[in-house]
C-alpha cells in the first residue's frame, strides 16, 4: 500500500521536475549537445521523468518494509519490559 502511495506522489511531483529539467536545459548550452551513451537530451529526459513514479513506488515499498520490521522489532521488545 506504501509503494501505491509513494507512485502516486510520484505522479504529483513529476511536473515540478520536469519544470526543473527544462530549465536546466534551457539553462546549459555545450557545444557537446548529447551525453555519453549519445542519446539526445530530450531522451534521457523523457526516460527519466517516465520512471519517476516508478522509483518512488520502489522505494516507498522498500522502505515500507524497512519500518515495518522496525515498529515490530520495537513491539517486541516492548513486552519483555
Amino acid at each position: 500500500m506504501l509503494g501505491v502511495l509513494y507512485a502516486c506522489m510520484g505522479l504529483i511531483f513529476l511536473p515540478f521536475f520536469a519544470l526543473a529539467g527544462l530549465a536546466g536545459t534551457f539553462a546549459q548550452h555545450t557545444q557537446q549537445g548529447q551525453d555519453a551513451l549519445g542519446l539526445p537530451g530530450a531522451l534521457m529526459a523523457g526516460i527519466m521523468f517516465g520512471f519517476i513514479p516508478v522509483i518512488y513506488g520502489v522505494m516507498g515499498f522498500v522502505f515500507g518494509i524497512i519500518m515495518a520490521a522496525i515498529y515490530n522489532l520495537n513491539r517486541g521488545l516492548d513486552r519483555w519490559d
